[in-house]
């Protein structure tokens, strides 16, 4: 068990470092690889300290894309609260967590690819592990 953070991300950062062309994640049709995915992650945590407008969490909704996995720990890293939300759930229940939740942000995977593909600078704060 990881229980500092900074530790679950140093060790990301060190496996990118090591083998960053290493398949890093692959649901079956679609692949990204480390240095890909250490990238995005930093590009979704700069983005979501942008734009969420509270510390309340952030919806996350997709469902085994390459791009859901860079939504969810690009929020970790970012230091806020995140709910993931597989998209093929109803809509009811959908509507239902979001009043719940009282999200601050919502990213869908079609967001967090537009994130990734046009976002140019990454935090220099948000890059540094602890």
């Amino acid at each position: 068990m990881i229980e500092d953070p900074s530790q679950f991300f140093g060790r990301i950062e060190e496996q990118a470092r090591r083998s960053p062309e290493r398949t890093a994640y692959t649901n079956g049709w679609e692949s990204m690889t480390y240095a890909e995915m250490l990238t995005n992650v930093g590009k979704v945590a700069s983005h979501v300290e942008r734009s969420a407008n509270s510390r309340n969490p952030v919806l996350v909704i997709g469902h085994k894309e390459p791009a859901m996995l860079c939504g969810l720990l690009g929020v970790a890293r970012s230091g806020r609260p995140y709910v993931p939300l597989d998209d093929r759930l109803p809509a009811e229940r959908l509507a239902s967590i979001r009043e719940i939740a009282r999200p601050s942000l919502e990213l869908t995977v079609r967001d967090i690819i537009r994130v990734c593909c046009e976002e140019k600078e990454v935090s220099a704060a948000l890059c540094a592990v602890g």
